[in-house]
């Protein structure tokens, strides 16, 4: 196993939160682009703080390979509760 094979599987949280976002956006303009990547950071932020609240609640987790999956779970429920909040923004003003 690579040293550096956790450190891949954190960084793919960002990567599968930008292309999640990207793909669902139907607005290709350049500000709605950034946008999706801005958001896709502050996902992929919000993964680290649920990870690290799941290690700290779990008394310590030592695999780095578990760390680095939890960090990609959290993102991805980011994602996920941003999909779902937006959708019911937008069915609430119409």
């Amino acid at each position: 196993m690579s040293d550096s094979l956790p450190s891949w599987i954190t960084l793919s949280a960002f990567l599968i939160s930008a292309i999640i976002l990207l793909v669902r956006s139907t607005d290709r303009s350049l500000h709605a682009i950034i946008m999706n990547l801005l958001n896709a950071t502050f996902c992929f932020f919000g993964g680290l703080l649920i990870a690290g609240i799941a290690m700290k609640l779990s008394g310590g987790i030592d695999s780095p390979l578990a760390n680095s999956s939890l960090v990609v779970v959290g993102a991805l429920l980011c994602v996920g509760g941003k999909e779902l909040l937006g959708k019911r923004r937008k069915a609430s003003s119409q």
